[in-house]
């Protein structure tokens, strides 16, 4: 979704959060395996949506008139009646005060658990109208909306997201403990065939020929679509 106002939020809602807003979400949920017959949650992580960034639009008057004309009396010219709206852009700065799910927690001691792959997929919680929306990892085309998606194909659905540990002695420019996700592709289950969409090191990551890591560029988004039920 490019934003909030075509899951039933208005511009005014996004300004100062309704409760609804609020208590609305994003769920990520990190599978074993992406065969849902028997896979198992190993963590989930929630992104509220207050933990999104917010960008400058214009006031309507005829959708927020109190807002409006409460700055049109303090001498703001029309071009410049605006406040912050709410988009669904995660934080991806740990320096801005909001630095939910910014940080991928695991656990160090691999005699727990050995693994080190999850499929990541994605849902959104809307408290207004109490609907859940699944997300997908990229977005459909017209035809393929107007002929419905085949929801069986995982490939939709998942980000695949490989953790690393890397020696003691690793450079100070790549993180000893790291991730890498790429698009999920069901017919090729090896990390280094498929485009990377994201990682853990901040400002982008060269790639890795004893992992078979692909080149991460810097400032490349995960991305997640909304999908419509035709």
């Amino acid at each position: 979704m490019s934003n909030f106002n075509v899951v039933g939020y208005l511009n005014k809602d996004l300004a100062k959060p309704k409760k609804a807003f609020i208590k609305s979400f994003f769920k990520f949920d990190f599978y074993d395996s992406p065969q849902n017959e028997n896979q198992k949650i190993m963590f989930t992580n929630i992104m509220p949506l207050n933990n999104c960034v917010k960008i400058k639009k214009a006031v309507l008057p005829l959708e927020d008139p109190i807002e409006y004309y409460s700055q049109l009396a303090n001498n703001i010219p029309t071009s410049q009646i605006v406040y912050g709206v709410y988009v669904p852009t995660a934080i991806l700065s740990p320096l801005k005060g909001k630095n939910e799910n910014y940080y991928m927690q695991w656990l160090k001691d691999r005699e727990l658990t050995p693994i080190d792959t999850f499929y990541m997929s994605c849902k959104f919680f809307n408290a207004k109208t109490g609907k859940v929306t699944n997300m997908l990892n990229e977005e459909p085309t017209p035809n393929q909306i107007a002929n419905g998606l085949v929801l069986n194909n995982l490939n939709w659905f998942y980000y695949k997201v490989k953790l690393f540990v890397g020696p003691s002695n690793v450079s100070t420019t790549i993180p000893k403990y790291r991730y890498v996700v790429t698009k999920f592709d069901e017919a090729i289950m090896t990390l280094g065939s498929v485009t990377a969409a994201g990682t853990g090191i901040p400002g982008g990551t060269p790639p890795d020929a004893v992992e078979n890591t692909p080149q991460v560029p810097n400032g490349v988004p995960i991305k997640f679509y909304e999908y419509v039920n035709p």
